[in-house]
C-alpha cells in the first residue's frame, strides 16, 4: 500500500511514519524539514508547505491513502483573537489544499483521513476560548464537505493527547467551575487508530478516546506528582498548558458520533499518567531527530534567561558567527543560564544560528515579529500583519519603482516574485523558500515584509505609508540598510517577544538579563531584569541600562552576565529575609 503522509515529522506523524513503514507500507511523507526524516526504505521524502499549492500536491497521485496530520496540533497562539485567525488559516488552508490534490490526481487515492478534535462538540459556555469550537467544527467541514469523486472522507476527533515528551503542566491550574471529566487519549493509541483507520474500507466521522474519563483535577495532581513541577517537556501543551485543558470537551462520547473500534492499550489514565514519568522512559530514541535522550525528564528549571542579540555582539561582520560565541553560551549553560537569541534576520536563518551554538530556548526573530522553537524547527508566536497591509505597502512601492524587491516572510517561510537572486543587503536578513506569483504572493497574512529598491524611489514610497498605516500605528518600519526597509505588525517589538518568552519558559516578569547592542535592542531593556550596554552602544541609548559594559571581549561579557546574575540573586534573596 502506497500511503502520502502530511505532517511527517510532528509528534504524532513520525510515530505514525515509523508504524506504517514497519507494518510495510510505502510512505510519501510530505514536510517542510526533510533534514529531520531520516532515510529508510520504502519512506520518500517530498518537501513542501501544507499550507500553500505546490509541486507536492501531485505526489499524491497514484498513492492508495492519504493521511492528513500537518497543522492538527493545538496552539497557544489560539488563546488570542490573532492567534485563532492564524490558527484558523493553517489548519483550513492546509485541508483546503489537500483535497485539492486529490482533486486533480488523475488516480486519486481511494481514501483520505484527517485527525480532527473533540472540540468541535463543544461551545464557549463550555469554557472553550471563542471560536475554538467554530474553527474545530469549520476545520471538520473543510474535510467532510469538499466532495472529491471517488474518494472517501475519514475524520477522527481525538482527546486531549498523553504521552511521553507530550504534555507540560507545570503551571497549569484546575477549571475553576467544578470537576470536569477529561477526555483523552495516549498518543500510542490514536497511532494505533491511525493506522487501521489506513486498512479500514470504513468513511465518516469517529471519535478516539480512552474509555475512563477522569477528572481534570485529578490528572493535574497526578502530572505533579509523577513528573514533577518544573518539568520541561517537548511538543504539545507549553506554557498556557492549563488552558489547553479546559479547551479538552469534558463530556462523555457523543452519541450521534461513532467511537472508532479498538482494542486501547491504555485505557486507565493513571498508566497514561505513569508514562510520562522519567523512571518509566530511561533512555529512547527521539523521533524527530534520532538522537538519544531521556523521554520525558524532568529537569530544574534554569535560574534566569540571557538574552543575546545576534547583530552588534555574536555576528559582529559578514553574517558569520564570533569564534568565541559558543565558548560564551557554554560558559552561560554551564552557570544555569539558559540564552535567547535576538536578531532581526529570518526565523529560518536564526534556526541555523542556534544549531551551531546549541541553543534549545525559543529564538526572538524578525525583531520581535516572530518567535521560533529550535527544537521543533517551527514558529511558535506570531505578529501578523493582514492581507489589505501587505497588497496596500506593495502597491505603494512598486507604483514608485516597478522593480522594487518585495519579501514576504511567514513564520520561518519566505517568498519572492522576484525571479533573480537576491542583492547582498537582503540576503544577510531572509532566505527564500519559493519563488511565486504577485497573486499568491499578497494573498495571506504575514509576519513581515521586505523592501528593496533604490533609496530615493524607496523613500518616496515610505512618505506614502508613513503618512497613512504608520502615523496611524497600523505598521511598524524598520530600516536595515540603504534601499532596504522590512514592514511588520507595530506589535513586533523585541521587548514584547522578551515577555513572551518568558511567559513561555515560566520565568517572572523583568527577570532576565539582557545584553544590548544596537538600537533594536532597546526595547528589551525596558522589561530587562538587569540590563547591560555593550560599549560599542551610543552614549545616548544608555538610559535603561543597569550598566554599560567595560568591553567588547566576549567571555569577559559571559563573566559580567554570571557576576550581574550572582548579584540580583543576592539582592533578591536579602530583600525576602
Amino acid at each position: 500500500m502506497r500511503i502520502f503522509l502530511t505532517g511527517a515529522t510532528g509528534h504524532i506523524g513520525s510515530r505514525l511514519l515509523e508504524r506504517l513503514i514497519d507494518d510495510g507500507s510505502e510512505v510519501v511523507a510530505l514536510t517542510r524539514r526533510p533534514a529531520e526524516v531520516p532515510p529508510r526504505t520504502g519512506l520518500v521524502v517530498v518537501e513542501g508547505d501544507p499550507t500553500c499549492p505546490g509541486p507536492w500536491q501531485k505526489t499524491m497521485d497514484g498513492c492508495d491513502v492519504v493521511v492528513h496530520l500537518a497543522c492538527s496540533g493545538n496552539d497557544p497562539e489560539a488563546l488570542t483573537a490573532r492567534g485563532l485567525k492564524a490558527l484558523r488559516e493553517r489548519r483550513l488552508d492546509s485541508t483546503f489544499q489537500v483535497m485539492i490534490g486529490l482533486e486533480q490526481a488523475s488516480s486519486r487515492p481511494e481514501r483520505v483521513i484527517f485527525l480532527g478534535s473533540r472540540l468541535a462538540l463543544g461551545t464557549h459556555s463550555d469554557g472553550l476560548p471563542a471560536g475554538l469550537s467554530e474553527l474545530a467544527r469549520a476545520w471538520e467541514a473543510q474535510a467532510l464537505e469538499h466532495d472529491v469523486q471517488g474518494v472517501s472522507v475519514t475524520v477522527i476527533r481525538a482527546g486531549l493527547l498523553l504521552g511521553p515528551d507530550i504534555v507540560d503542566l507545570a503551571d497549569a491550574t484546575a477549571a475553576e467551575d467544578g470537576p470536569k471529566p477529561l477526555g483523552w487519549i495516549h498518543v500510542d493509541d490514536l497511532v494505533d487508530c491511525l493506522a487501521k483507520s489506513v486498512d479500514a474500507k470504513t468513511a465518516g466521522l469517529f471519535e478516539a478516546v480512552a474509555p475512563q474519563f477522569p477528572e481534570v483535577e485529578f490528572v493535574l495532581s497526578q502530572v505533579r506528582t509523577l513528573v514533577g513541577a518544573g518539568s520541561a517537556t517537548g511538543p504539545g501543551l507549553e506554557g498556557e498548558a492549563g488552558a489547553f485543558l479546559s479547551w479538552t470537551l469534558p463530556v462523555a462520547p457523543s452519541s450521534a458520533v461513532a467511537r472508532i473500534d479498538h482494542a486501547f492499550r491504555f485505557t486507565d489514565v493513571q498508566a497514561a499518567l505513569e508514562d510520562l514519568a522519567p523512571s518509566k522512559q530511561p533512555d529512547v530514541k527521539s523521533p524527530q531527530t534520532g538522537r538519544r535522550r531521556t523521554a520525558s525528564t524532568a529537569v530544574a528549571r534554569p535560574r534566569r534567561l540571557v538574552v543575546l542579540p545576534c547583530e552588534g555582539l555574536l555576528l559582529p561582520e559578514e553574517g558569520r558567527l564570533h569564534p568565541a560565541s559558543g565558548s560564551l553560551v557554554n560558559m552561560l549553560h554551564a552557570a544555569g543560564l539558559l540564552v535567547v537569541l535576538a536578531s532581526s534576520r529570518s526565523g529560518r536563518l536564526c534556526l541555523g544560528l542556534a544549531g551551531q551554538l546549541g541553543i534549545s530556548a525559543p529564538i526572538i526573530a524578525g525583531d520581535g515579529s516572530v518567535l521560533v522553537d529550535p527544537l521543533r524547527s517551527e514558529a511558535i508566536r506570531t505578529e501578523l500583519l493582514g492581507v489589505d497591509r501587505i497588497a496596500g505597502v506593495a502597491m505603494a512601492v512598486r507604483t514608485a519603482e516597478t522593480g522594487a524587491i518585495v519579501v514576504v516572510e511567514r513564520g520561518i517561510h519566505a517568498a519572492t516574485d522576484h525571479p533573480s537572486e537576491l542583492p547582498v543587503g537582503l540576503r544577510e536578513l531572509v532566505t527564500i523558500d519559493e519563488c511565486v506569483e504577485s497573486s499568491a504572493l499578497f494573498s495571506r497574512p504575514a509576519t513581515r515584509m521586505f523592501l528593496q529598491a533604490p533609496q530615493r524611489r524607496l523613500d518616496r514610497a515610505l512618505s506614502v505609508i508613513r503618512e497613512t498605516w504608520w502615523r496611524e500605528r497600523i505598521i511598524a518600519i524598520h530600516e536595515h540598510a540603504p534601499g532596504v526597509v522590512a514592514i511588520t505588525a507595530p506589535s513586533a517589538d523585541r521587548g514584547v517577544a522578551l515577555q513572551r518568552v518568558e511567559s513561555a519558559m515560566g520565568m517572572e516578569r523583568r527577570s532576565s538579563l539582557v545584553v544590548a547592542a544596537t538600537t533594536r535592542d532597546l526595547g528589551m531593556l525596558e522589561f530587562a531584569g538587569v540590563g547591560l550596554a555593550h560599549p560599542d552602544l551610543s552614549a545616548s541609548h544608555h538610559g535603561n541600562a543597569d550598566r554599560v559594559l567595560e568591553t567588547a571581549d566576549l567571555l569577559e561579557i559571559g563573566h559580567a552576565l554570571i557576576r550581574a546574575d550572582l548579584a540580583s540573586t543576592v539582592r533578591a534573596a536579602t530583600h525576602r529575609s
